[in-house]
């Protein structure tokens, strides 16, 4: 959203200042429809279909394809063989990316060696495309070895072609590329419609010797009814050194708001040497474009701190005045960057006005900023114990002027401001002062350790409202672990609430301690699917959990497609364990080309990947078969996963997934037994988890709500609900008509 340079060596709420504007991910990955029967993928089945090979990111700027092409992104997929697009649409300081074409691409091959790489607007305005044209495309390291060894990793490597792509409506276009010879032509061409033309005339400029007439030719274009004139004519002379004060201070009032936005860019070396940019700066922090506003404060944090002094009180006005106006978190972060020089007398001020959401998420970026120097620190504190804004904002505040303490600060420097702050009852600020008492080496305050005795009773009371249990998990947070580990393990329990659950994960990821991981397994069967999921995340990337994890495995406890065993996750065993032990006996359970339970099933099948089958028999099998647990067009009960865009995956691939389903299932998917107190029992997957219920969906599509408080025994089975044994249910000649129907879209 705004370069990195702005923040350099300070920090701001957020990661990065790079965001993913996709409007259209899932789970995140992004759905691309490639055409005809795809190859089965060497890693990463579960990435058929999706971008991931994506490359030659191209804006089209070539004023060719008419209307609806313009702000289009361009991006190839060189593992699925074809061209995505995306319509920019702005949204508040940045942009989103929109789908331009409903389930389909704007071009697409069933040549699985057509590889594009990369793409470039031509002069005539259309787009040209080159393909590298290799039957392989994944790089050796992540093949597979024993898949490597069958393949010709060569193939293709002197067929490689560039394409040129147009609208069939369109007649050709020759660009006279005499039109650039002259540089009176070159800067008449900084206003072509085609980006292309525009971008080399600037360069040509750039490069070029131009004399006082041309130069005075060039200055007039500023003045140019082309914005795309105006723009490059501004770099232009600003890289030349030629802009004078008068012409930025112009651009800076132009009526499109990008080319405020560059002149503000550019204005950053004029701010301290002339008083009219500096105020014209100042002015566009209230401008109506939010985009602008941000750039306005970015700007201004590039100033020295003797310029920021001296015009102090001015600067945080207008800058208190911004923060009145609709603000998105880039915006928020500028602001803050804006008052580097003196972060805690802008927190002050701003405190005595803040109301809304966004201005409280401003005094958290403040207080990031605060956290490194002690008095800075002590002064926020300070501030906090004597205003009345509520707890819990003070609690968000504290934890983020807490991230940047320097390693030197001493709690004792601070002790008077934080007992004052500790006369509150609200648990969750309370828990933030214990955790900075921590942090900087003081013991916990007589108010905070009496909370943390009474934690344990109220979070094992299932009488207490959730909410007040949650609250209480953060008291334990600050509990040695041997005093807590028991009441976390406790709460692992399926029958606990979601938001509990999760809450004794993150304090178990916390620890280095060698019991967590065998209590982990023993755990297991009664933990429901979302716990599932992160407790397996901590077995796998935690050194000291995964023999307790092959211990789990080798003993069914858990079962090996509950694991998610893609191909960097079995080779965190395989490959990148120092364990010796571990690695072999990871190759017992499985390979580095994949996981395959039923290998007998497999092969006996084989020979149906060879037969030609029969869609119209095949939706007759998958009617017998697949429909009370499968969806496929407007086929079937949805209780497993929907079938519909199964067609993305190779034959090979769907047959593996059939015979084999308990070799890559997901936690949704797994069987689940429920006993109620009164003895009813249900089988089915867990559709939906809250705090207080469990919704089962059975096979046939039937769904079934149960209270929590209502249920006796609730354990996962570890397998998928698709039964095993599929295959003594057709012939091959049926698993070939099967496959073709799921590789249709017959309905």
């Amino acid at each position: 959203v705004f370069p990195g340079r702005y923040a350099s060596s300070l920090n701001i709420p957020w990661e990065r200042t790079l965001v993913n504007i996709s409007d259209h991910e899932e789970n995140g990955l992004a759905r691309i429809y490639p055409v005809g029967e795809q190859e089965s993928r060497v890693n990463h089945p579960e990435q058929s279909g999706y971008f991931s090979g994506s490359c030659g990111i191209t804006y089209y700027g070539g004023n060719h394809f008419g209307k609806e092409f313009e702000q289009t992104v361009w991006v190839a997929d060189v593992v699925l063989n074809l061209i995505h697009v995306d319509k920019l649409i702005p949204e508040g300081t940045r942009y989103s990316a929109n789908r331009f074409y409903n389930k389909k691409e704007i071009l697409a091959s069933s040549d699985r060696s057509f590889r594009p790489v990369n793409m470039s607007v031509g002069p005539d305005g259309a787009l040209y495309l080159v393909d590298m044209y290799r039957k392989v495309i994944e790089h050796p390291e992540w093949i597979p070895d024993e898949l490597e060894k069958k393949m010709d990793l060569q193939a293709g490597k002197d067929q490689g072609r560039i394409y040129r792509i147009d609208l069939t409506s369109n007649k050709k276009q020759h660009f006279d590329f005499n039109t650039l010879k002259s540089i009176e032509d070159q800067i008449l061409s900084l206003g072509h419609s085609n980006q292309w033309v525009r971008t080399t005339a600037q360069r040509l400029l750039i490069e070029g010797t131009l004399n006082d007439h041309q130069y005075d030719q060039l200055t007039k274009q500023l003045l140019s009814n082309s914005v795309f004139a105006r723009l490059h004519t501004l770099w232009l002379l600003e890289i030349k050194e030629k802009l004078d004060d008068q012409s930025l201070l112009h651009a800076l009032s132009d009526s499109n708001s990008m080319i405020r936005k560059n002149a503000l860019i550019i204005s950053e070396k004029f701010l301290m040497g002339y008083e009219d940019i500096f105020k014209q700066c100042l002015v566009l922090l209230r401008d109506p474009d939010p985009t602008i506003r941000m750039q306005a404060a970015l700007s201004l944090s590039t100033i020295n701190k003797e310029f920021f002094d001296k015009h102090e009180n001015e600067i945080q006005e207008d800058l208190l005045n911004s923060a009145s106006l609709p603000m998105d978190k880039w915006n928020i972060s500028a602001i803050a960057l804006a008052t580097k020089h003196d972060p805690v007398n802008f927190f002050t001020r701003l405190i005595q006005q803040a109301k809304t959401v966004e201005q409280m998420n401003l005094l958290e970026s403040l207080a990031l900023m605060t956290g490194s120097q002690s008095k800075d620190f002590k002064s926020v504190l300070m501030t906090l114990s004597t205003t009345s804004i509520p707890d819990i904002e003070k609690k968000k505040i504290i934890e983020q002027a807490s991230k940047n303490l320097n390693k030197d600060f001493k709690g004792v420097d601070v002790l008077p401001e934080l007992v004052m702050l500790e006369q509150t009852k609200d648990i969750q600020l309370l828990t933030s002062l214990g955790t900075l008492r921590s942090k900087t080496g003081l013991p916990p305050s007589k108010n905070i350790f009496a909370y943390t005795k009474k934690a344990i009773d109220i979070v094992l009371d299932k009488n207490n409202p959730d909410s007040i249990r949650l609250l209480q998990m953060s008291l334990i947070d600050l509990m040695p672990f041997k005093e807590k580990s028991d009441i976390l393990i406790k709460c692992l329990n399926n029958k606990e609430p979601v938001s509990i659950q999760e809450a004794s994960l993150k304090q178990l990821q916390k620890q280095n301690d060698s019991s967590i991981g065998p209590r982990l397994v023993q755990s297991w069967a009664s933990m429901g699917p979302f716990a599932r999921r992160l407790a397996g995340d901590l077995l796998l990337y935690k050194k000291m959990y995964q023999s307790s994890l092959l211990d789990g495995l080798e003993k069914g406890i858990i079962n090996i497609g509950e694991m998610n065993f893609d191909l960097e996750r079995r080779r965190t065993l395989l490959w990148w364990s120092d364990n010796d032990q571990v690695k072999k006996r990871a190759e017992a359970l499985f390979t580095d080309v994949g996981v395959v339970n039923r290998k007998d099933a497999i092969e006996k099948m084989k020979p149906a990947l060879q037969l030609t089958g029969s869609g119209e028999k095949g939706k007759k099998v998958f009617e017998s078969l697949c429909s009370s647990c499968h969806v496929y067009g407007s086929l079937g009960n949805e209780v497993g996963p929907v079938l519909t865009e199964i067609n993305r995956k190779s034959k090979e691939t769907l047959m593996q997934d059939i015979l084999d389903p308990n070799a890559a299932a997901e936690t949704k998917y797994i069987s689940h037994k429920i006993e109620l107190k009164n003895g009813e029992v249900h089988i089915g997957i867990v559709e939906a988890e809250t705090d207080q219920s469990v919704t089962i969906k059975k096979m046939g599509g039937s769904k079934i709500n149960i209270n929590k408080s209502d249920i006796h025994e609730f354990i996962s089975l570890g397998k998928s609900l698709m039964m095993e044994g599929l295959e003594n249910n057709m012939t091959i000649q049926e698993m070939a008509d099967l496959l073709s129907f799921l590789q249709s879209g017959i309905e």
